[in-house]
């Protein structure tokens, strides 16, 4: 009876070993998964931080993982109509992303970065047209100034025209 208590505790022993290892291992699978998911994070690489989050759903459910990923969705479209040039479209993305419920703070944070980056491609943008827009204008008034000017000079030359035109009938009304 003591031999079979003695491989009885063996076997126990065993398999609390086995089960002991793979939870162990699975969580480091899981931490390292999750620390490549903030590591995308922090480069506002909204893709493959969704791909890692789904990954680490998959080995181990958690509310961060669950709720980041509703919050990437967002920040992807976001990423889409700013690569669009849609400034606005994807400023309100950003902060569709940010009031999700339970939001992720790391991921709000990183949404600030993208949304300031937002904010300065928007104002260069717009700088640009109003540059843009003043070059035109400047151009147009320029253009005008020339055909005004061209005008001008024709209508000049019209009546030094006329001029010589009726000196030259007096003088031939003169001499005749």
């Amino acid at each position: 009876m003591k031999k079979f208590g003695l491989v009885l505790l063996l076997i126990i022993a065993f398999v609390g070993g086995i089960i002991g290892y793979r939870h162990v291992t699975s969580n480091q699978g899981y931490e390292a998964t999750m620390t490549n998911a903030h590591n995308a994070l922090n480069k506002q690489n909204w893709s493959d931080a969704k791909f890692y989050y789904q990954e680490a759903q998959k080995e181990k459910k958690s509310v961060e993982a669950r709720t980041a990923l509703d919050q990437l969705v967002y920040a992807i479209r976001a990423d889409k109509s700013a690569n669009k040039g849609d400034w606005q479209d994807a400023l309100d993305w950003y902060h569709t992303a940010k009031v999700v419920d339970g939001a992720v703070d790391l991921v709000n944070e990183n949404i600030d970065v993208a949304v300031r980056k937002v904010k300065t491609s928007r104002a260069s943008s717009e700088a640009k047209v109003s540059s843009s827009k003043a070059a035109s204008v400047a151009s147009s008034k320029a253009a005008s100034a020339s055909i005004a000017a061209s005008q001008s000079k024709a209508a000049s030359e019209a009546a030094a025209s006329s001029r010589k035109a009726a000196e030259l009938s007096s003088s031939v009304a003169a001499f005749c």
